[in-house]
């Protein structure tokens, strides 16, 4: 394991009870499967530019990381996404707008053809 300190950033604060721009992605067999903004506030958003940063991310770093964690990850006030945390898929929590059923889903369909 590899600990990786950063400078502090400045994260775009939210309109949303959490206050900052963080999102959660769900990353399970090295691919986005949902993703949430640090919300309680079911809303209807999308998250494009996220999903697509974390697919990225969980492509370029396939080796180095295990096929399923927690991503978060926040929007800096330069308008830039940057990587906050990493963690153990099995210890993280939902928020409003996380599609738990798709994450479900593909948790066992990874689970059931690696069989």
């Amino acid at each position: 394991r590899e600990l990786i300190v950063s400078q502090p950033i400045d994260i775009v604060p939210s309109q949303t009870d959490y206050k900052l721009n963080e999102y959660r992605c769900l990353i399970v067999n090295n691919k986005v499967s949902t993703t949430s903004l640090y919300t309680d506030n079911k809303r209807s958003r999308y998250y494009w530019d996220v999903k697509d940063f974390a697919n990225k991310f969980a492509a370029q770093f396939t080796v180095q990381l295990p096929n399923n964690y927690d991503l978060d990850i926040a929007r800096t006030k330069d308008g830039q996404l940057a990587v906050i945390e990493i963690n153990d898929i099995a210890a993280c929590g939902f928020y409003a707008d996380h599609d738990v059923h798709k994450f479900f889903r593909d948790v066992y369909s990874l689970a059931t053809t690696s069989i």
